[in-house]
């Protein structure tokens, strides 16, 4: 289990290893929140949150470093036993579950009406959009549906609580959250890129990612910071 923000990693591992995936609002509120309200019979066995929270079991149901830590002794004297570095495992596991690369970021934004301003126009941005599947008729939405030569295929708004992935009245699965400005884009070629106006920071986050083969990792790269730079200046307009 993990926020909608953070790698799609796991989402990958839990497909191949045959274990149930479930996502969450950003906040380990809303992870411990779903944790405790798992059915009896289920069992979370690791939760996390870009950047750098973790949670093993369901002993605390917030991210707890001072348990996750001994995890990864555990993981690290297991593999030394098995004549193996903690970085050959890694590897091992891009191979078998794929590369996720990620480009995340902020922009510094002090004045909240701007912040709001930017994601109205977001929401309102192309006036000749011709992708009726990031239009929203009844909400008044118009998505911008290309950043540079890359082309967005889907919309998901958790502001105002439209999902151009879901069937019509393309409402999201996860609950609507209209005091936090958060807007994702999937691209064509596979990439996420997610904007979200900071709740305790005057800032305007960006989180991005691009699952390829391993042996792709350095072509990923370079695609999810090109996207990310056509997002900022496309989308943004810094200027």
């Amino acid at each position: 289990m993990n926020s909608t923000v953070s790698s799609k990693f796991l989402a990958a591992f839990a497909e191949k290893e045959g274990l149930l995936y479930n996502e969450t609002l950003t906040g380990f509120k809303w992870l411990g929140n779903a944790i405790h309200q798992l059915p009896s019979d289920h069992e979370c066995i690791f939760a996390f949150e870009e950047a750098i929270g973790y949670s093993v079991g369901t002993l605390t149901l917030d991210k707890d470093g001072v348990r996750t830590a001994p995890v990864f002794a555990q993981l690290a004297d297991w593999l030394n036993s098995e004549n193996k570095l903690c970085q050959e495992y890694l590897l091992e596991l891009y191979n078998k579950y794929g590369y996720f690369a990620a480009n995340n970021g902020y922009f510094y934004c002090y004045d909240p009406n701007t912040l709001r301003s930017i994601f109205t126009r977001l929401r309102k941005f192309s006036e000749d959009n011709h992708n009726s599947a990031l239009k929203s008729e009844e909400l008044g939405l118009n998505y911008l549906a290309q950043a540079g030569p890359f082309t967005v295929t889907h919309v998901r708004d958790l502001t105002v609580g439209f999902d151009s992935a879901q069937p019509p009245p393309h409402r999201p699965v996860l609950p609507i959250s209209s005091s936090t400005e958060m807007i994702t884009y999937t691209f064509s070629n596979g990439a996420i890129v997610t904007l979200r106006g900071s709740g305790t920071e005057p800032k305007l986050k960006y989180y991005s990612e691009l699952k390829a083969p391993f042996e792709e990792r350095l072509k990923a790269e370079k695609l999810i910071a090109q996207i990310v730079g056509e997002v900022a200046q496309t989308f943004l307009q810094p200027d």
